[in-house]
């Protein structure tokens, strides 16, 4: 696995190349797996992957070797983000136990983690902010 990062003035990305990337689309929150794999982020008990961004375009997005079958992906680590709906201004947005989802209710359950990733600032968009994930 190769990660660079690029800071820009409103946002820092990291370039991670993967061959696991299925299943990741825009917008989903993602972590890494012990291999080092791009996977979807998930609170839940049993699934935990804590997250460390944003995809920014579905998981086929980039340059791809076809012989060692690697992508090129790219993730927001910290901006703005935007195609999210129902989302209360001005409250926390965390890692949902959905894997690769965001919830506005902290994740309580045994097993479970509440990391906070951001907060709205409209019902569609968000503040990234990844935090630290705290363990139930």
């Amino acid at each position: 696995m190769a990660l660079d990062y690029l800071a820009t003035e409103n946002a820092i990305h990291a370039k991670i190349e993967s061959s696991s990337h299925s299943g990741i689309k825009e917008g989903y929150v993602v972590g890494l797996n012990s291999s080092g794999e791009t996977v979807l982020a998930c609170a839940g008990s049993g699934a935990n992957v804590e997250a460390f961004g944003f995809a920014q375009i579905d998981g086929t997005y980039g340059s791809t070797d076809q012989t060692l079958n690697r992508t090129t992906e790219d993730h927001l680590m910290q901006g703005r983000m935007g195609g999210f709906s129902g989302l209360t201004p001005g409250l926390t947005v965390y890692v949902s136990t959905t894997a690769g989802g965001v919830t506005q209710t902290k994740p309580t359950g045994a097993g479970e983690f509440a990391q906070k990733v951001g907060g709205a600032y409209t019902s569609t968009n968000i503040v990234i902010k990844i935090g630290t994930p705290i363990y139930v």
